[in-house]
């Protein structure tokens, strides 16, 4: 998309009024050219944008009111590149006369935001979750999925340092507290899980949030918990926990404080990071961690109301339901691999 758009001129009069849907990959990005492109599809309700600077995402999303669904990729950018977002602000809206120009348009409302990124390292995160939250300031989000290819080092760490009540850590957000992130498990780790990422995300979006994807992140069980906690409205949440056994894991489900937060909840999917001890190495803490149907059945009865009926345990699919025979009916969980989708 270097200078003026001539191959797709002829969409416009097409598919203007009619466009709903777009996947766009750019080789070459010039931010006057991608603005006069996408404001000519008004009624764009879902985009996957590849290529654009990530701090020219707000300024395109500002430009596109109707916008419900992005997909798109993070990437760490020099400190120069921060011109784009500058020079931004300083355009008019399409359809909008320079006069005007003070009056910023309101982003618009993302009910499902997808973000892929290279790498969680340590300088990374910081400006991530900064980033996230200027892509979805309104309440509305109803889905964030985070695919991360790769994570720093072994990074898979947890915090142990969450805040304990909702209440409290979100009333105690000073801007230095609100801009990091805990260290987690050990000091030779880089990689922070977002707490004050997370505690600011529900102040908008703990009453829509429904679908939670932060695979590329390790939560403590006390992490996990609080997540729950944060979210009453998670219908489906995939995460990766650390603890030595399925046993753990099970009694947080069961926990009675956090048993009504879970009630909406239909699926989990959870990655085992296990802690190996003096006496317990990492191979046999795996064959010993022995996530059963039984384990499935108890998490998914663990309340007459709950509603959990499929639980992914790695590449393990545990799958519940109510059936009947000639006598009475009953709760079976059947057991599957799930097959690599490439």
């Amino acid at each position: 998309m270097s200078g003026p758009t001539k191959i797709l001129e002829g969409w416009f009069c097409n598919l203007g009024q009619a466009l709903t849907e777009l996947e766009l990959g750019l080789t070459y990005f010039n931010l006057d050219t991608c603005l006069h492109f996408l404001t000519q599809f008004p009624h764009l309700t879902s985009l996957r944008l590849k290529g654009a600077p990530s701090n020219s995402l707000p300024t395109i999303l500002s430009h596109l009111p109707n916008l419900e669904n992005l997909d798109t990729e993070y990437t760490l950018l020099p400190v120069s590149s921060s011109s784009f977002s500058r020079r931004a602000h300083s355009l008019p809206v399409h359809g909008q006369s320079a006069n005007n120009k003070e009056e910023q348009p309101q982003p618009p409302i993302i009910r499902t935001l997808t973000v892929r990124t290279t790498a969680l390292d340590a300088l990374g995160p910081q400006k991530l979750w900064t980033w996230i939250h200027n892509l979805v300031p309104r309440k509305g989000l109803q889905k964030l999925r985070l695919h991360s290819f790769t994570l720093y080092g072994s990074g898979c760490n947890t915090s142990n340092m969450w805040l304990s009540g909702f209440a409290s850590a979100t009333a105690s957000s000073s801007y230095t507290s609100a801009n990091a992130s805990t260290p987690a498990g050990d000091s030779t780790q880089s990689t922070m899980f977002p707490k004050m990422f997370m505690l600011e995300l529900a102040i908008a979006q703990r009453d829509t949030l429904c679908c939670l994807e932060i695979d590329g992140l390790v939560l403590s069980l006390g992490d996990f918990e609080t997540v729950l906690e944060l979210f009453p409205r998670l219908e489906e949440l995939h995460c990766a926990i650390r603890c030595n056994d399925a046993a753990s894991l099970s009694q947080t489900f069961s926990n009675s404080r956090y048993g009504q937060n879970l009630k909406m909840l239909r699926f989990a999917r959870v990655h085992w990071n296990l802690i190996p001890t003096c006496s317990l190495t990492a191979t046999a803490a795996k064959s010993e961690l022995g996530f059963t149907r039984d384990n499935a059945k108890c998490m998914m009865l663990r309340r007459p109301s709950s509603k959990l009926r499929v639980i992914g345990v790695g590449e393990v699919l545990f799958v519940g339901k109510w059936a009947r025979d000639s006598t009475a009916s009953y709760f079976e969980v059947t057991e599957n691999v799930e097959r690599n989708r490439w």
